[in-house]
């Protein structure tokens, strides 16, 4: 069936999109995997519907799955827009984490480890009408016809996940369950990266899904991200205030194994930690080998190590059920610090590194996943077919070769920009680097004037970003009259769109790769400039030096480009992307990094960019051109630039 009869009625055909859907159709059809950087404006979430679709008619499960998720609300509008075309109703199931659904532990701070382990006994419970249980599953126990009936009914209004959690805990059963009951039936599953990385979860989808993954089509948005949530998955850490409050967890609840479990975390706290600290000094993380951490363990610990530290995991479990029996908030130390154990002393290979680091007078210890190829692999290679796509998966070959072992199923595009040259303006200046050398206070004095001139030239509310909070605090004090909103633990995404909106005065400060610069849309022109003060190099330390020597042994010769240089590109892009999100978006992209400029990282970024990227040599001619952009939106933007070189 040709993916011609499930493109919406009344919708724009953008020449890019059919092109990527004829591209991906037929590359989903051999079982193939479509890698496309493809920036906004392209249509892209209705073209990988589209070319996936057809293969669902066929008996294949779609499942789509994203970073977060504020970003379902596009795909159920136009998994809605292509029904209405096909005159029927998809059966879609759509989750998000069952911490975010579940009404029974609303409000309460625990982890996703204790909330499984409290809803698995107090389901058990229900079943067997003992106590504690939950009134919510309970009442699913009590009409089942009924929660499937409101299920199928959520369904097909093509709601999210939130609102089902609102009807639900309204009706009184449990959202999650619920929507299990109709997953078999499923045709397309919304969910974000976990439910296809986390190997757990992933077999508990496909078990309720009723299906193998290989009759399985995965659509992966902001696929950018994939490589470090996977690295990030296969990684953790451990203060040690956290044996302290272990050992204060087995004084109050005891229990079977109690002095056991003392006896490990004294000798955790007292001679295996203490012999890990010595020399160590503040921000000057020390590298630890595998093998002599495990002797260590076993010298001043004892014992197996894994088998040691799964009796710490398994008492922490004992734990989270006695919490449970007395109405407590559910958590436990002795799990989080077995937990952290098992993968500290029993991961093996070159891909997990580990350190110990001083830090606000403790110890702290890592693991560090340099490789998330052993969680990507085994998803790519194991569905039917798939499309990777971000606006800002570039080079798209790099990042095909962080995900998957072998990249001959995959075909690589990069989509150039569809934005009007005439709606953008893209100044680099040639003066200022955040090259560390180079951070003198002649610099800083120079950025405050380009920020300050552009605060002044640019019409609309302007979004600047720094490398990091300490650059950011070190060019404070600007002189300008427009309100400033400052990025920090506390600020909402909302409450900065509501302070955004109606306004054209407003600079909002933020760091690169933070909650503001990457993967956060402002609507229409809330941001009509993007200023990036300096490059967003990560900082060249112990950890960096590693993953970078890690990746040139993976790939010989590629080591910086792989592990230091691209990632760098993609936050880059990221955040020169939050101005242009709709073709009719004016704005513009102010570049406070002459790095940029430089051939081996302009080589790497987006034909377009390189194209209309232009050089200022000072905050006046940076504030002129501004202001000609204004004036003269579609003619002689970019008068009196010279090239970039």
């Amino acid at each position: 069936m040709s993916w011609r009869e499930y493109f919406p009625e009344g919708y724009e055909k953008r020449p890019d999109q059919l092109r990527f859907i004829e591209e991906a159709s037929e590359l989903l059809a051999e079982g193939g995997i479509y890698v496309v950087s493809a920036p906004c404006g392209i249509g892209k979430s209705l073209a990988a519907l589209v070319s996936a679709l057809p293969l669902v008619e066929e008996g294949k499960k779609l499942i789509f799955t994203y970073r977060t998720r504020n970003q379902i609300q596009i795909y159920l509008k136009e998994l809605r827009a292509i029904g209405r075309r096909r005159e029927r109703e998809y059966l879609q199931a759509s989750l998000v984490s069952k911490q975010s659904m579940c009404p029974r532990f609303s409000g309460d701070r625990i982890s996703y480890g204790a909330l499984v382990r409290a809803c698995r006994i107090l389901r058990e419970n229900s079943k067997r009408g003992k106590e504690p249980r939950c009134a919510y599953y309970s009442k699913i126990l009590e009409d089942q016809e009924r929660a499937m009936k409101l299920a199928l009914e959520w369904s097909k209004s093509y709601i999210s996940p939130l609102e089902i959690v609102a009807r639900a805990e309204k009706a009184g059963i449990c959202p999650y369950e619920a929507v299990k009951l109709i997953m078999p039936e499923a045709e397309v599953f919304l969910g974000t990266y976990h439910y296809l990385l986390d190997p757990g979860i992933r077999e508990g989808l496909l078990s309720q899904l009723d299906i193998d993954l290989s009759e399985c089509v995965g659509v992966i948005d902001e696929a950018h991200n994939l490589s470090t949530f996977a690295r990030d998955l296969l990684s953790s850490e451990l203060q040690e205030r956290s044996i302290r409050r272990a050992l204060d967890e087995v004084g109050a609840f005891g229990g079977p194994d109690a002095d056991e479990i003392e006896e490990i975390l004294l000798a955790l706290r007292e001679e295996f930690f203490p012999e890990l600290s010595k020399g160590l000094k503040p921000g000057e993380p020390r590298r630890l080998d595998r093998e002599a951490v495990r002797e260590l363990f076993r010298e001043t610990v004892g014992g197996i190590p894994e088998m040691v530290a799964k009796l710490v995991h398994d008492y922490g479990e004992y734990v989270w059920g006695e919490r449970l029996k007395l109405g407590r908030r559910i958590y436990s130390y002795n799990h989080r610090v077995g937990e952290f154990l098992m993968g500290f002393l029993g991961a093996e290979g070159a891909q997990y590194a580990r350190w110990a680091e001083l830090e606000e007078g403790e110890t702290k210890l890592e693991l560090r996943n340099l490789d998330g190829r052993e969680l990507t692999d085994v998803v790519l290679e194991g569905l039917h077919s798939a499309i990777l796509m971000s606006g800002t998966l570039t080079p798209a070959e790099v990042h095909g070769q962080l995900l998957a072992f072998d990249t001959r199923r995959m075909k690589f595009r990069e989509f150039k920009s569809p934005f009007p040259p005439e709606n953008r303006l893209i100044l680099v200046a040639r003066d200022v680097s955040s090259r560390m050398e180079e951070r003198t206070e002649q610099t800083y004095r120079r950025w405050r004037e380009y920020i300050e001139e552009v605060l002044r030239t640019n019409r609309g509310n302007v979004g600047v970003f720094f490398t990091s909070y300490e650059l950011m605090k070190k060019i404070s004090g600007l002189d300008t009259e427009r309100e400033v909103i400052v990025e920090n633990r506390k600020t909402t995404h909302g409450e900065v769109i509501g302070r955004l909106s109606g306004r054209d005065d407003i600079a909002l400060f933020g760091v690169i790769g933070g909650k503001f610069s990457e993967g956060v849309d402002y609507p229409g022109e809330l941001l009509t400039c993007a200023v990036v003060v300096g490059f967003p190099y990560a900082s060249w330390d112990d950890r960096q030096r590693a993953l970078t020597e890690y990746m040139n042994a993976v790939f010989p010769g590629k080591g910086r480009l792989y592990g230091y240089l691209a990632p760098a590109i993609t936050r880059f892009l990221q955040t020169c992307g939050r101005i242009h999100r709709s073709k009719r978006d004016r704005g513009c992209v102010v570049i406070l990094d002459k790095r940029v400029r430089y051939p081996h990282i302009r080589r790497k970024l987006p034909k377009y960019f390189q194209r209309e990227m232009r050089t200022v040599s000072s905050p006046e001619e940076c504030g002129r051109l501004i202001s000609q952009f204004w004036e003269k939106p579609r003619q002689g933007a970019y008068r009196n630039a010279s090239p970039a070189r």
